[in-house]
């Protein structure tokens, strides 16, 4: 009786167990991972990739030298291509993302792959806007580093989606441009570096960042820190993260009207900045988003001074566009002055986060050694705020560029940026041969990371033994119970 009753409770209770586990993991993939698409088979429509190449061929900074090929020759810089690379999300979004080449065949090199990742409205061609002597890409591609350049969903190189067509049906345009720099971090990002490291032979890569590209990094690094181990090191330029002393008063007022500007706007079917056209029209300081019925949202939000932009001669070869939600994602944190997933109101808050408000990014799980390098009189960035970043982070550095006057934009289109920034990158990099190559605790890590990975697998199979194991003692109990009573029997027979 007593065996029959354990096989029951285990039989009833094995399964919810199990059950159980597999929800939670998929409650907290949920949270980080696509949403809506997934399970969706995806099947490339070709019509759009043709689409995709014409829109290719017009940038100002590159051209596609064969219809055919994915190899793209940059313009004022001779003997220097591109090959070009589709990476798809996992909720579909394909992405332009180009390796540095020479014009000779790829060389073969051990030294780290390097990945420059653009900020906010921006796309990879800002790394080949200054002097070829300030290019950081270029320096490091002589250096012998294998360069790559990402380009996130929405900007200029990447207008293409899977299942959704912006550009011909305006019931697509809501879906498409739902997302805040969140997604740029766990999706974009982390396709991106996932692809790349499948394309090396190392199992590591340097990152660099600008801006939002930096707060890209924080947000993955803090929401899946599996990722921590793809990255050797990390060099952030003035990234977007804690607002508790958010220089820019002027945006700090309007950002306490975001949510209300937000929603006009989603109403009025704006969910795009600056978007693309296939005509020269110039974009002036009215009429900033493509659209001079939007020209109070662009000087309450000062987009111009956000993107860097000049005041004239925006044609559409220069735009920098995107979503809404990665700046009104900003603006909730500069109004709550602090570091935090997207605010959906409360209502939403709960069913995704189990709380009305949304939870802050924790930096204390952003264990890549990281340079954090900041301006003193950034127009958007406190250096108080950087301090505290870096602070939290299990292994950052703040360090400060020594040029007092030296602006947001500057990072990636100043003058002077190798001398006050670069330089010091290339320094360190080159004093560190071995630093994308596994060290001696690489095996441990690896063995770590698969235990993770697998982890409700080892804890199903610790059930089955457990199950088994109590099998076994409920059997052994009834059979000493049966001895028992056979001796007993045996006794009194004697």
């Amino acid at each position: 009786m007593a065996l029959k009753f354990c096989v029951v409770i285990l039989l009833i209770m094995f399964p919810k167990i199990i059950l159980l586990c597999g929800a939670d993991e998929a409650r907290a993939k949920d949270d980080t991972t696509c949403i809506g698409n997934r399970g969706i088979p995806f099947k490339i429509n070709t019509r759009r990739f043709k689409r995709h190449e014409n829109l290719v061929s017009l940038n100002a900074t590159s051209v596609r030298t064969n219809s055919s090929s994915n190899r793209i020759e940059l313009r004022g810089f001779k003997g220097r291509f591109l090959n070009e690379y589709f990476v798809i999300t996992c909720d579909g979004h394909v992405l332009s993302t180009f390796r540095m080449i020479f014009e000779h065949p790829e060389v073969h090199t051990e030294k780290c792959p390097v990945l420059l990742v653009h900020g906010l409205f921006q796309s990879s061609d800002t790394f080949f806007e200054q002097d070829k002597d300030q290019s950081l890409a270029l320096k490091l591609q002589n250096l012998g580093y294998d360069v790559w350049l990402a380009n996130t969903r929405a900007s200029k190189y990447n207008r293409v989606h899977l299942l959704y067509e912006p550009e011909i049906n305006e019931h697509d345009v809501n879906r498409y441009f739902s997302y805040s720099y969140e997604e740029i971090g766990t999706l974009d990002i982390a396709a991106t570096v996932d692809f790349i490291l499948s394309m090396t032979t190392h199992k590591k890569l340097i990152y660099i960042g600008h801006s939002l590209g930096g707060t890209s990094f924080l947000a993955l690094n803090s929401l899946k820190p599996d990722y921590n181990s793809k990255f050797a090191t990390a060099y952030l330029f003035a990234p977007l993260g804690y607002h508790r002393y958010f220089p820019n008063d002027i945006l700090k007022a309007e950002a306490k009207r975001s949510d209300d500007i937000f929603k006009t706007s989603v109403e009025n079917g704006i969910r795009e900045i600056f978007p693309y056209k296939d005509d020269d029209a110039l974009f002036s300081p009215e009429d900033c988003l493509g659209n001079k019925s939007y020209s109070n949202i662009c000087k309450q939000l000062n987009i111009q001074k956000v993107m860097g932009l000049k005041t004239v001669n925006n044609n559409v070869d220069d735009t920098r566009g995107g979503s809404l939600g990665p700046l009104f994602h900003l603006a909730q944190n500069v109004k709550s002055g602090t570091f935090s997933r997207w605010d959906s109101g409360e209502f939403t808050n709960l069913k995704r986060y189990r709380n009305s408000t949304p939870p802050n990014y924790d930096l204390g799980l952003v264990t890549v050694p990281t340079k954090i390098i900041y301006a003193p009189n950034d127009e958007f960035v406190s250096p108080k705020d950087i301090a505290n970043m870096a602070s939290d982070m299990a292994n950052a550095e703040a360090i400060e560029v020594k040029r007092t006057s030296f602006k947001h934009e500057d990072f990636i289109m100043g003058p002077d940026a190798m001398e006050n920034v670069y330089a010091g990158i290339i320094d360190e990099l080159e004093r560190s041969p071995n630093l994308c190559k596994e060290d001696n605790s690489s095996f441990s890590s690896d063995l770590l990371g698969i235990l993770m990975e697998y982890k409700w697998a080892w804890i199903s199979i610790l059930l089955i033994i457990l199950a088994i194991a109590v099998v076994c003692f409920c059997a052994c109990n009834k059979k000493e119970h049966e001895r028992h009573r056979c001796r007993e029997h045996l006794r009194r027979a004697l």
